[in-house]
């Protein structure tokens, strides 16, 4: 996959250069720090997305999981209050569930007149939490440390290494954690889950120590027995929230050794505690 790379790193963020695809890829790694998500689905490549492009579902200890819409647009020009009207209009029609939350991504600007109609209109749909990012918030997104690891897998700017170390091993023991609670969602998507699981890993790949490298590829090795595990543990279990979190539980029993030998390895590589 190929990076897209700025002239230079004080220029903006060249998001329209990305293909589709792949910015709707930029924004849902950006999303697995924003919530901690019971799972995140890439549902406008199926073709049956009804205006949504990432469907996602926040896990809310002791009660139900939030549903959460996200729209991706990489448009080059402002988006307006019409469009910004269209986008939800198309996302929330009438048979369809109200969302807790609603995000919309776009690579260019907005105006104070389309964020306030984005604002207004989700309210008054009943919709909880409402978030816009534009490019200004994105890249800012992108430049938090935790999140450095994102701008070289897509943009190639790197940032120093004891820092892309921290942050690749932070992001890779966060997807990790999480394989099991969306994998087995309803209409989650393998081939997402592969070029998510190729750049988080690449991150790791550009940075890791021998011994790092080593205990990552073992633990992706034996996923399949945590993926076992899974199957038998959700066998009776009919609820789909009380099967994500039986899942998670499952999955993160049955990892639990290669886990830490993974995690111990990252501490002694940077010294910092994971």
């Amino acid at each position: 996959m190929g990076r897209v790379r700025p002239t230079r790193t004080t220029n903006r963020l060249p998001f329209t250069e990305l293909e589709p695809h792949r910015f709707e890829d930029l924004v849902r790694q950006l999303l697995q720090g924003f919530r901690p998500w019971r799972s995140v689905e890439a549902i406008g490549r199926a073709g049956s997305d009804r205006g949504s492009d990432i469907r996602a579902y926040e896990a809310v200890p002791g009660g139900d999981d939030r549903l959460w819409l996200v729209q991706c647009k990489r448009e080059q020009t402002s988006i307006g209050p019409s469009k910004v009207q269209a986008i939800i209009d198309e996302a929330l029609q009438d048979d369809a569930e109200t969302p807790y939350g609603f995000l919309l991504a776009a690579a260019s600007d907005f105006s104070r007149n389309s964020r306030d109609r984005f604002s207004d209109e989700l309210v008054s749909r009943g919709v909880q939490e409402v978030h816009l990012w534009g490019r200004a918030e994105l890249e800012d997104l992108l430049y938090l440390p935790q999140n450095r690891s994102i701008l070289y897998t897509f943009f190639d700017i790197r940032p120093s290494d004891h820092d892309a170390k921290q942050e690749a091993y932070t992001r890779w023991l966060q997807f990790t954690e999480n394989i099991a609670t969306w994998s087995y969602e309803p209409g989650a998507d393998a081939a997402t889950w592969r070029r998510e699981l190729h750049d988080v890993k690449s991150a790791v790949d550009l940075v890791a120590s021998p011994a790092v490298a080593r205990e990552v590829q073992i633990f992706i090795d034996n996923i399949g027995l945590g993926m076992d595990a899974v199957e038998r543990a959700i066998t009776e279990v009919t609820d789909l929230n009380e099967a994500g979190w039986v899942s998670g539980v499952a999955f993160g029993q049955a990892m639990r050794p290669y886990r830490e030998r993974m995690i111990q390895a990252m501490r002694e590589d940077t010294g910092l505690d994971y």
